[in-house]
């Protein structure tokens, strides 16, 4: 069954096809780079299987030492690069809400956080 188009002109449709479609790459040949991610969703709650239960908030901020800015609200900020904060392992994200929050001293506190 010929149906008389060649390689280079199949490539070529399907490379027009992508840049139509958007968001698509086609193949090249030497292959790809591939990562391992996850899906944690619009809500994140820290369970066992993510975030272990060996390691507390204090424990990190001991570790961490002078390289964190803390805040009376109970996170804190990296010295160096000031989009990291480390939270409570109590703490829950919401994407939708653009929030993370947890509980400090019997009120709940949160930051904003853009995803």
């Amino acid at each position: 069954n010929y149906f008389g188009y060649c390689k280079k002109e199949v490539k070529t449709q399907i490379g027009l096809a992508a840049n139509i479609f958007g968001l698509a790459e086609e193949e090249h040949a030497g292959g790809a780079v591939a990562f391992k991610s996850y899906s944690l969703g619009t809500h994140f709650y820290p369970e066992k299987d993510f975030v272990g239960n060996n390691h507390n908030y204090d424990e990190a901020i001991a570790l961490l030492g002078d390289s964190v800015n803390v805040h009376s609200m109970g996170y804190a900020t990296d010295r160096k690069f000031k989009n990291i904060h480390v939270l409570p392992e109590d703490m829950q994200v919401d994407l939708n809400a653009q929030a993370a929050s947890w509980v400090r001293d019997d009120q709940t506190r949160s930051i904003r956080i853009l995803p």
